[in-house]
């Protein structure tokens, strides 16, 4: 069986039409951690798996965050 090669740009691109899609439903035109955190604010944080596992949806997770925040850091280890 062979397989097929992934076209990047187009993956780039559905994964965000599936984040704008998925975080209008969600929040629609209410932008509510404006409303509860200060603009100056910053923070960490770390999902931690204490077994192993198979993480997937990476891009999907980068691309929602850095759809919230532009600035956001994130670091993978694994």
């Amino acid at each position: 069986m062979q397989r097929s090669k992934i076209n990047k740009k187009k993956l780039t691109e559905a994964i965000q039409k599936n984040i704008k899609m998925a975080l209008q439903e969600d929040m629609g035109n209410i932008d509510l951690s404006a409303q509860l955190i200060e603009a100056k604010s910053s923070a960490k944080a770390y999902v931690k798996s204490k077994e192993s596992a198979l993480i997937s949806g990476i891009p999907w997770f980068n691309a929602t965050f850095l759809a919230l925040d532009p600035k956001i850091k994130i670091k993978w280890f694994i």
